[in-house]
C-alpha cells in the first residue's frame, strides 16, 4: 500500500483532498459550526495548528458556486445531519495573514490587496443589473482595484454580505482568517491604535446586527478584549483553548498522530513522537502540534526537531520577554527548568496590558499562541487558576533560543560574561566588582527603595545567571540538604565537576553589609546546601550575597 504524500504548508482544502495527501479528517467541524447558535464564532488558536485549513474546508462545503461535494467522498461530515446544508450557500473568505508592513500606510495597502481578494471570486454580481443602485458599482470596482478610500474600505464587509444576501435571496457565509494579525503587527510597529479603530468599524458593522450574515466564523491567535474590538457584540462564541466546544477540531488527537505514523510505516516511533510534539491541552483533549507532526512524517530520518521555530513569527512573544519584570523572568525560568507553576489565566488579551505585563497577562499570552500547557486547577469567585507547565522539547526550544536573545540584548555582553567568568572561575573578587556595578546600574532604572524585599534580588540574580542557561542546570528554591537553597548552579557537561551555591540575604543597613553576607555564607554551611553536590565529587563554590537598596557585598568560600 502506497503512503500518502505529506503536503507540507498547503492550507487549501481542494487541492490536499484531490492530490491525494495525507489528511486528518476534521470535516464534524461543519457540524460543530451549524449546531453553533450565535451567529459569530471566534476560534483563537496557536500559529500552525490548521485554522487557515479549516476555514478552506468550510469554504468549500458551504459554497454554492460549484458542486464540492466530493471533496468531502469518505469523511465523517456526509454521514451527519448537517450534510444537507452543503453547497447550499454563497460564501465571503478574506485572509488577513499578509496584512502587514511598517507603517500604517502600509498596512492599509495590504488591508485593500486583502479585500480585493475577497471581492474578486464574485465578479458574477457585475452581471446583474438591478443590484446596482447608486454608487455600489464604483464601491465594487474601487475594492476590485485596490483604489477604494478609507471609509469604503472599512465598509467592505457589510457591503459584500448584503450584495451577496440581495442576489442569492439567502444570508452569505463569511469567513476571517487570522483576524488578529493586522492587530499584532501594529502593535509591534507602533500604530495599534489605527489598526485597531479601522478594524473595529470593519469588523463591528459586518458583525452587530447584520441581517444580511447567515454566520461567521473567525480565525486567529489570540482573543482580543471585547470592548478594545468586538464592541457591542453579544451574539458571539468564543472557545478558545481553555474551552471544551471546538477543542479536538484543531490540531491532533493521540489517536489521529498513532494512524498517521502507521500510515507512514512508523508506528514505533509513537514514544519519541510524543516527548516531541505533545503536551498542549484544548478543553479535556490532549492535542499534537499538527505542523510539527506533519514535519516529521515528511522526513523522519532527519530525526526530532524544533520544527515551530521561527523567529519572525515570535517577534510578539520576544517584546514581551523584553518587557517582564525580574520576578516573571524568574518564573518563566523556572518552568524552564521543568517545574509546574500556579497562575491566574483571562479569557482575553488587552493589547495596552502588554506593556511591562504583569505575569499573569504574560501567562495568558503564552498559553493563548501555544507556548504553555495549562491545565484548569480551580475556581475563587470570578478567578480562574490553572497549572501551567511547558508542553514539549519542541517548545522548550523555542524558550532557549528566545532566553538566549533576550539576554544578549538586555546585558551588557563583555562585562557581563567576565562578571560570570569570575563566578565560574572561582574569582569571587571580579565577580564581586562588576556585580556592585550591574547592580547600580540595573537597580537605578527601578527607582529601588532600601527595604526592598528579598525576593526582588532573588528574581534579580536569576535574570543575571539566566545567561548561563545554556550551559548550566540553574535551579531555584530547591530542597537540599537541610532546607531550601536559593539557588544551584551545576554544569551541563559532565566533565565539568564544579558546582555552585548561591544564598543571598537583605541587609537591614548599609553598615552590615559584609556581616549579612557572612550570614549567608554560614547558612550554607549550617544548612547543608553543599551536602549533595559534594556527594557527586564536585568542586563546590559557596557564595553568600548581601543586598541593600543598590549596595552589595559577598562572603565566598570552596568546599571539596
Amino acid at each position: 500500500m502506497n503512503k500518502p504524500t505529506i503536503a507540507l504548508g498547503q492550507s487549501d482544502f481542494e487541492n490536499l483532498r484531490e492530490g491525494g495527501h495525507f489528511y486528518v479528517d476534521k470535516s464534524l467541524l461543519i457540524e460543530e459550526v451549524i449546531q453553533d447558535t450565535n451567529p459569530v464564532v471566534l476560534l483563537p488558536r496557536p500559529r500552525r495548528f490548521g485554522k487557515t485549513l479549516n476555514l478552506s474546508m468550510l469554504h468549500y462545503f458551504f459554497d454554492n458556486q460549484r458542486d464540492y461535494s466530493g471533496l468531502f467522498t469518505g469523511l465523517a461530515i456526509t454521514k451527519s445531519p448537517a450534510w444537507e446544508h452543503q453547497g447550499k450557500y454563497p460564501v465571503v473568505m478574506v485572509s488577513f495573514r499578509s496584512c502587514k508592513g511598517p507603517n500604517w500606510e502600509a498596512m492599509q495597502h495590504q488591508l485593500a490587496k486583502a479585500i480585493s481578494a475577497m471581492v474578486e471570486p464574485h465578479l458574477y454580481l457585475l452581471k446583474k443589473d438591478g443590484l446596482w443602485r447608486g454608487n455600489k458599482r464604483e464601491k465594487f470596482e474601487a475594492l476590485l482595484d485596490r483604489e477604494a478610500p478609507k471609509h469604503v474600505l472599512q465598509d467592505s464587509l457589510l457591503f459584500i454580505t448584503q450584495l451577496l444576501e440581495e442576489y442569492h435571496g439567502i444570508a452569505p457565509i463569511l469567513l476571517l482568517d487570522e483576524y488578529d494579525t493586522p492587530l499584532i503587527e501594529a502593535y509591534n510597529r507602533g500604530y495599534y491604535a489605527e489598526a485597531r479603530d479601522t478594524i473595529q468599524i470593519l469588523f463591528g458593522d459586518a458583525l452587530k446586527d447584520n441581517k444580511a450574515l447567515g454566520k461567521a466564523i473567525i480565525t486567529g491567535i489570540l482573543r482580543v478584549a471585547k470592548e478594545s474590538l468586538f464592541s457591542g457584540l453579544n451574539n458571539l462564541t468564543v472557545a478558545t483553548v481553555l474551552d471544551e466546544g471546538y477543542a479536538d477540531k484543531f490540531g491532533f488527537t493521540p489517536e489521529e498522530v498513532k494512524k498517521g505514523l502507521e500510515a507512514q510505516g512508523l508506528p514505533e516511533h509513537y514514544e519519541d513522537v510524543d516527548t516531541w510534539y505533545n503536551g498542549y491541552r484544548f478543553g479535556k483533549h490532549q492535542i499534537y502540534n499538527p505542523w510539527s507532526i506533519l514535519n516529521y512524517l515528511q522526513k523522519p530520518t532527519q530525526g526530532f526537531r524544533p520544527y515551530w521555530v521561527n523567529t519572525s513569527e515570535n517577534s510578539l512573544l520576544i517584546r514581551q520577554f523584553e518587557q517582564a519584570s525580574f520576578s516573571t523572568i524568574t518564573q518563566l525560568e523556572k518552568l524552564m527548568q521543568g517545574e509546574v507553576l500556579e497562575s491566574e489565566l483571562k479569557d482575553h488579551t488587552v493589547f495596552q496590558d502588554l506593556e511591562r505585563p504583569k505575569a499573569m497577562t504574560l501567562m495568558t499570552f503564552l498559553v493563548f499562541s501555544g507556548y504553555l500547557y495549562a491545565s484548569f486547577d480551580r475556581q475563587e469567585e470570578t478567578k480562574y487558576y490553572y497549572q501551567l507547565r511547558i508542553p514539549n522539547k519542541e517548545v522548550l526550544a523555542v524558550y532557549q533560543t528566545i532566553f538566549e536573545r533576550y539576554f544578549e540584548q538586555t546585558l551588557d555582553t563583555q562585562p557581563t560574561q567576565e562578571m560570570l567568568e569570575g563566578l565560574l572561575n572561582g574569582n569571587i573578587a571580579l565577580f564581586e566588582r562588576y556585580l556592585k556595578g550591574y547592580v547600580l546600574e540595573a537597580f537605578s532604572y527601578y527607582d529601588l527603595a532600601d527595604d526592598a524585599p528579598e525576593k526582588i534580588y532573588h528574581a534579580f540574580m536569576m535574570g543575571t545567571l539566566g545567561y548561563l542557561f545554556p550551559t548550566h542546570k540553574i535551579t531555584s528554591n530547591r530542597e537540599v540538604g537541610l532546607g531550601r537553597a536559593d539557588m544551584l548552579l551545576i554544569p551541563k557537561d559532565a566533565d565539568d565537576r564544579r558546582g555552585y551555591v548561591l544564598e543571598f540575604k537583605r541587609a537591614e543597613r548599609a553598615e552590615s553589609l559584609k556581616a549579612t553576607a557572612q550570614e549567608a555564607l554560614e547558612q550554607i554551611e549550617q544548612r547543608q546546601y553543599t551536602a549533595e553536590l559534594l556527594a557527586e565529587k564536585r568542586q563546590v563554590y559557596a557564595v553568600g550575597i548581601a543586598f541593600f537598596g543598590k549596595q552589595v557585598a559577598l562572603a565566598y568560600a570552596p568546599f571539596s
